[in-house]
């Protein structure tokens, strides 16, 4: 299983930091790393037991559907088996223990229920009325199934608002809320009681150990060295101050160098790339083409991987 995508790291270490320059703890030096990590894995674990909740609407809302419709291509398309585990599972109760544990409070239940199925009808079957749909071949009915649920949850402009509201992070957060959801539809095939939880989505999910190092050291090094990176920073400005730049503007760069000084396996100018596009996302207007003049400026204070910086093709996954 790969590791979450960096720039989904990148942005919620960007993040931590803004809030600390925002509301330092008093009497302590910063927010654990961990007590950070633990409300970030928290938070996915929600937003994907509040997502698998919606495969019985699904499994309802199919049944309609393809009482109305047989056309669908697959072998089997009625049995629709996976959606039909995932009816089980909710007349068990299995995920209302799943929400309690996970210490999720839905603000309005019906809402969420009209929410999923309107994404189902508007977006869902709308779906499955494209000529590129019906092109489509599935080795099973799960794989069917899965592809329903995953098309309908991320493509919902509604259900995005809704999670918008009840995730902070959901913008960064869905796409690796994603990956747990395509690992959820795959073990449930196997067992229809399966959820992950705090406890066991390392071991389901190993990658996310990795990316846990890589934020630790990205988050610990940028502030404990904050005052190492500004005057690097400050060496490169021209009648401007470290104080005055804007402190979105601020951190990419110190993080950005952070980076280049502890993760030596990203070549930089991948480094650079990454930090340059956060920057056009999530800071001013005239952000990009700054932060990318000094960025050329501070690759420079790394002699040792000068070699990066010449011409050629870099990859990073």
């Amino acid at each position: 299983m790969l590791i979450p995508h960096r720039r989904w790291l990148r942005i919620r270490v960007m993040q931590w930091l803004f809030a600390e320059h925002l509301n330092p703890l008093s009497g302590e030096k910063y927010r654990s790393f961990s007590s950070l990590w633990d409300k970030t894995l928290q938070g996915i674990l929600s937003s994907y037991a509040l997502a698998v909740t919606a495969l019985p609407l699904l499994a309802r809302e199919a049944d309609l559907h393809l009482k109305k419709n047989q056309s669908l291509n697959t072998e089997d398309p009625s049995s629709l088996s996976i959606l039909a585990k995932g009816k089980q599972v909710m007349e068990k109760n299995k995920f209302a223990l799943a929400l309690s544990e996970q210490n999720i409070i839905v603000p309005d239940k019906e809402a969420w229920h009209r929410c999923c199925q309107q994404a189902f009808r508007q977006n869902l079957f709308s779906t499955t009325a494209n000529p590129a749909w019906k092109k489509a071949c599935f080795s099973s009915s799960e794989d069917m199934a899965a592809f329903l649920f995953l098309k309908f949850f991320f493509f919902s402009k509604d259900m995005d608002k809704f999670c918008e509201e009840f995730n902070l992070y959901w913008e960064g957060d869905k796409k690796v809320v994603r990956l747990v959801l395509e690992i959820h539809l795959k073990l449930m095939r196997e067992n229809s009681g399966f959820y992950l939880n705090m406890e066991n989505i390392n071991t389901y999910l190993p990658s996310f150990l990795g990316a846990a190092t890589f934020a630790d050291l990205l988050y610990t090094k940028t502030w404990e060295e904050q005052e190492e990176r500004n005057l690097s920073i400050a060496k490169h400005l021209e009648n401007w101050s470290v104080d005055r730049l804007f402190l979105v503007d601020n951190i990419l760069l110190q993080m950005a160098t952070t980076e280049m000084k502890w993760h030596k396996d990203v070549p930089i100018p991948v480094i650079m790339n990454e930090y340059i596009d956060i920057s056009r996302e999530y800071a001013s207007p005239d952000s990009v083409s700054f932060v990318n003049g000094l960025l050329e400026k501070l690759a420079k204070d790394f002699p040792n991987r000068q070699e990066e910086l010449t011409p050629k093709s870099h990859k990073y996954a």
